[in-house]
């Protein structure tokens, strides 16, 4: 049986603390389901197991789906196994890669699936070959999905407004896209408008994941906070190889280069900016919220080096994100001052704030923002010779 759960980003996007309490509760009901089908109590892990489902956001979770298969193997119930073997590969199971109780080896789910002692009564069964054909092909499908998103994704779009091309050097404006979004729509979108009333070149990298068959059809950074956390330097590369092509190419001004980012990219874009405090000066992030899981080792050096940050969450999201998180609504205030004090905490000039959604509304606290974060600090301003000298 598969080891652990794969923690669904879409989980933790918004709040360290909802995100802390969702995993717990998985993690702790996982754990529990493994301990019994080890010791052969069948119908205690499988309820366990089917608890996890009924978490919100967790109700496709193939992993999961994986283990019942296992589950109900182990116990003979063969149609029952092949019915949570065919979810888990309609909900995603093939492509990915996993680990198994009593082993540190992460192995393909394809490879998981042939060899898995728990699975031994599926794999007599004529029934399982053509779930092993409808991997393998996902697999197939995967890696072209693959290569195409990388190929969109190998340069980002760029808008410079006319004022801009004249500057001896340009302030930049890094923008993240959300889960579903592209970097085509950042630039002809809200932040174009933004870019031309800050006076800055908007750089929009992309994400490498495709969301349906087409990159115009969404793109997203990261498919999950397990591969994310295990290597976070190679999903933000699309951002730091996207700032150091435009360097190369223009006059910037390294003093006024800010990142955004929204929802998934919001994720991104704080966490780049902690990892990159020298490049970069000022973030601030859009329905998205520092983790300290990912961030609280690097954030107290970039508090040292002056990191500005600003996190601001329309009315709407954070309504979601206490439902989500099992709390009231009421209870969104303290989530953002939770925010306002991690940052406080990491020694981080900035604040989160909740904002109305309104569109306009949501431009001109953006627009705020980043001058906030960019706002020069006097203290650090070369001092006039003393005419006295």
């Amino acid at each position: 049986m598969l080891r652990h759960l794969v923690l669904l980003l879409a989980l933790v996007l918004l709040s360290p603390f909802a995100g802390a309490q969702e995993k717990e509760s998985a993690d702790v009901l996982n754990r529990k389901a493994i301990d019994a089908l080890t010791a052969k109590k069948y119908d205690e892990g499988a309820e366990l197991l089917l608890r996890i489902l009924a978490i919100p956001g967790r109700e496709k979770d193939n992993g999961t789906a994986y283990n019942l298969a296992c589950a109900y193997s182990l116990k003979g119930e063969l149609d029952k196994g092949f019915e949570w073997l065919g979810k888990a590969v309609d909900w995603g199971w093939g492509p990915g890669s996993g680990t198994l109780v009593g082993s540190t080896k992460t192995i393909p789910h394809t490879e998981m699936t042939k060899t898995d002692p728990d699975l031994e009564n599926l794999r007599k069964d004529p029934r399982f070959e053509p779930l092993m054909e409808r991997m393998t092909k996902a697999v197939e499908l995967r890696e072209a999905m693959k290569k195409k998103g990388e190929e969109y994704a190998a340069t980002a779009a760029i808008y410079i407004p006319e004022k801009v091309k004249a500057l001896a050097e340009m302030p930049v404006l890094i923008v993240l896209h959300d889960a579903g979004s592209t970097k085509d729509a950042v630039v002809a979108g809200p932040w174009k408008a933004i870019a031309d009333e800050l006076g800055f070149a908007l750089i929009a990298p992309s994400g490498k994941i495709l969301v349906g068959d087409e990159p115009e059809k969404g793109m997203t950074w990261i498919e999950d906070l397990a591969s994310y956390k295990a290597k976070y330097w190679s999903f933000e590369k699309p951002a730091t190889d996207a700032i150091t092509a435009f360097k190369k190419e223009h006059p910037t001004d390294k003093s006024r280069i800010a990142i955004a980012g929204e929802g998934v990219g919001g994720l991104l874009a704080l966490n780049t900016a902690i990892g990159s405090p020298g490049l970069i000066k000022g973030v601030v992030a859009l329905n998205s919220g520092p983790n300290p899981d990912l961030m609280a080792a690097k954030a107290p050096t970039a508090g040292k080096m002056g990191l500005r940050a600003r996190i601001l969450i329309e009315a709407a999201a954070l309504s979601k994100l206490a439902s989500d998180a099992g709390q009231k609504e009421e209870d969104g205030p303290k989530i953002v001052a939770g925010w306002t004090k991690l940052l406080q905490t990491w020694g981080i000039t900035g604040e989160a704030r909740t904002i109305s959604g309104d569109a306009a509304a949501t431009k001109a606290a953006i627009l705020e923002a980043l001058k906030a974060v960019l706002e020069r600090d006097p203290a650090a301003e070369p001092k006039p010779e003393d005419p006295k000298k």
